[in-house]
């Protein structure tokens, strides 16, 4: 069952909101975040993550609704999704994640982008001298 942490007020008293602010974070099996929630009067903001095998995030929706501050004159809806791919080394370690980017408030935009990284691996000689 994935475990569900929920934080009240907190937030509304470092920001200055009303007091009726709530964020929810929800955790599956192996304590990564599946959804976060924040609450502050009518003004929602809602996330959903989904990780492959290796533990990565391979999509990430964001949801927006409602007016965040008073001082707002109109709600500002709109939602915002991520998707990553990834290609891996023979270590499991990710080397190049594409992600795709879908914006909707009105308007739909997408951008892709490929981030890549080089990765050094040592070998520890001193564990082949101990035997190990």
């Amino acid at each position: 069952m994935p475990e569900r942490l929920v934080v009240r007020n907190q937030i509304a008293d470092r920001l200055g909101w009303p007091n009726n602010a709530e964020r929810t974070y929800v955790y599956d099996q192996q304590g990564q975040l599946t959804e976060w929630h924040l609450k502050v009067g009518a003004f929602r903001n809602d996330a959903a993550l989904s990780y492959n095998e290796h533990g990565d995030v391979v999509r990430w929706v964001t949801l927006q609704s409602g007016t965040p501050l008073p001082e707002r004159v109109s709600p500002s809806d709109w939602s915002h999704e991520l998707e990553h791919g990834y290609q891996y080394d023979e270590h499991g370690n990710w080397l190049e994640q594409k992600t795709r980017t879908l914006v909707k408030a009105g308007e739909t935009s997408n951008k892709e982008s490929v981030l890549r990284r080089v990765l050094t691996y040592y070998w520890d000689n001193r564990r082949d001298q101990r035997g190990w």
